[in-house]
């Protein structure tokens, strides 16, 4: 809360939100889809939770609008939570990921993809891990945009890691700078 002095006081100086989607959420396509695999627990116990399990060339497609407290014109940092259930060979095994997105507007046509890509050391089995892909620029983007995107892991520059990984929210963060917005489809 800032104080701006005469009595007017912002309640939203610029903070952080997420947007989180759980695996069961996204779309699947019909070849080179992720299998069904439960994460385990530290000693390799299975703990009867059922996520995505990415192998190379595997993946999956999905969407969210950008909220109404979004801060409209600012960056989006694409993230997703994943575990890997099966030991690096030789202590240190590299996972990639490729993310393919665009935003749609209400009136508007789609532009063309951009892709974007995020590769990770992978060192500790059973660890969860996040993997922070580098920002995506929002100089135009509004409240109400769709984004579409497809994430695929793909093979690695060196050392891949032979295991799937598991999948548990795939999310982006974004700045929020209002509750939400003054009209329905306007900041």
């Amino acid at each position: 809360m800032t104080d701006r002095g005469q009595g007017q006081i912002d309640y939203f100086d610029t903070t952080w939100k997420d947007v989180n989607l759980g695996a069961a959420q996204f779309s699947l396509p019909v070849a080179n889809r992720p299998d069904a695999e439960n994460f385990l627990d530290e000693g390799g116990g299975d703990t009867g939770i059922t996520t995505l399990a990415f192998a190379i060339g595997e993946k999956i497609s999905g969407n969210f609008e950008l909220q109404h407290d979004y801060k409209e014109g600012t960056d989006l940092y694409f993230h997703l939570h994943w575990q890997g259930i099966t030991a690096p060979g030789g202590g240190t095994d590299n996972v990639k990921f490729q993310l393919d997105y665009t935003l749609s507007r209400n009136g508007n046509t789609l532009d063309a993809t951009t892709t974007i890509t995020k590769e990770e050391a992978v060192t500790t089995q059973y660890a969860f891990n996040l993997l922070d892909f580098a920002a995506i620029t929002g100089t135009n983007f509004k409240i109400g945009d769709q984004f579409l995107f497809t994430l695929t892991r793909i093979a690695a520059s060196a050392d891949d890691y032979a295991g799937d990984a598991l999948v548990a929210t795939i999310g982006i963060h974004y700045q929020v700078d209002t509750l939400g917005s003054a009209q329905i489809i306007t900041k």
